[in-house]
Order: structure tokens, then C-alpha cells, then sequence
């Protein structure tokens, strides 16, 4: 064999260890197993930005254009989303809520809307989406009933907030963030 042909197997070599590679860190990827490649987006920081915009416009509902992660264990909470977001509501004024995920028993919610946990304990993580609808406490619960319900919204979702059950909070702003199943 000359050198040329020592040159070509040693190119076909490094190209097929470049193409092991670039699939195993997908494979990994995809696994969840190395953060190199990154899920579709943090559920605190797109809460906190829908936040921002739908206290910019009350009574309008607003969606995340793509999916958020959830990864077993991850915990979100009001307080977390009120100091991200920074636009002067304090976290008894955001209130978490499965929303489409009310019945399903890998979530769970916590007390007065403060927090919602994904707590399947395998290593797969769930997409969602985050709907967010701020407005004055007293008139959350009537902006779903009377303009929201063909968006798939139910009143319900809001029946635990802390700022729609509390008289002291009724009339100052209030979001929910509401958990969305991930449609195309």
C-alpha cells in the first residue's frame, strides 16, 4: 500500500469517529443524560417573560410560542417567577396552576397556587407550555368564563389562587400561570 492509500483509511477513520461522536452526544442529548444540548426553554425565566408581558396588556392571554421543561424533580414557584420577572408584584399575586394537567398524577400543586412540581421519577422530561393571564384578582375567574374557554382555559385552574380566594388581594393585579399541553 503507498501512502496515499494510508492517507484515505486514516481520513475514513477520522470520519467515522467524527460521525460516532455526533451521535452519541444527541443520543446523550436527547437522553437528558449531558445538558449539551439544551431542552426548549427554562418554565421560570418563560414564566417571568410572559409575566412581564401580560401585566403590560391585563386581560389579554398570553402563551409561550415553544415548549418549556420540565425535568423530574424541577419545582417552580411564585417567588421564584416574581423575583425573575421583576415588574412589582409580589408572589401571593402569581398563582400556579397545572391547568390541562389537573388530573394527572406526575404533577403536583402546591398550596394557594404557590408552586407546581413534576415529580415522575423516571429521567424523562415533559414539554409544556405556559399560558399566563393577569388581570384585577375580582375578574381572573369572569375574563376565562366569558372570553378564554374556546382557548381551552377553565375557570377552575384559578379556584386555588391565593388572590382570587383571599378578599385582601381581590383588587390588585393577579397572573396565573397556567400548564399547557404541547400541541404543534
Amino acid at each position: 500500500m503507498d501512502n496515499r492509500g494510508q492517507a484515505f483509511s486514516t481520513f475514513q477513520l477520522l470520519i467515522a469517529a467524527i460521525v460516532a461522536i455526533v451521535i452519541l452526544v444527541i443520543l446523550l442529548g436527547v437522553l437528558r443524560i449531558i445538558p449539551i444540548i439544551t431542552g426548549p426553554g427554562d418554565p421560570t425565566a418563560a414564566a417571568s417573560d410572559k409575566i412581564k408581558e401580560a401585566v403590560a396588556s391585563l386581560s389579554t392571554h398570553v402563551m409561550t410560542e415553544s415548549a418549556v421543561t420540565f425535568d423530574p424533580g424541577t419545582v417552580v414557584t411564585n417567588k421564584a417567577i416574581a423575583n425573575k420577572a421583576q415588574v412589582g408584584l409580589e408572589p401571593d399575586q402569581i398563582c400556579l396552576s397545572l391547568g390541562d394537567f389537573t388530573d394527572d398524577d406526575s404533577w403536583e400543586a402546591g398550596s394557594e397556587g404557590q408552586s407546581v412540581t413534576y415529580k415522575k421519577s423516571n429521567r424523562i422530561s415533559k414539554n409544556v407550555r405556559l399560558s399566563v393571564l393577569c388581570d384585577v384578582a375580582n375578574d381572573l375567574e369572569d375574563d376565562i368564563t366569558n372570553y378564554y374557554t374556546n382557548a381551552g382555559l377553565n375557570s377552575d385552574w384559578v379556584s386555588n389562587c391565593k388572590c382570587v380566594t383571599e378578599t385582601t388581594l381581590q383588587d390588585q393585579v393577579c397572573c396565573v400561570v397556567m400548564l399547557r399541553y404541547e400541541r404543534p
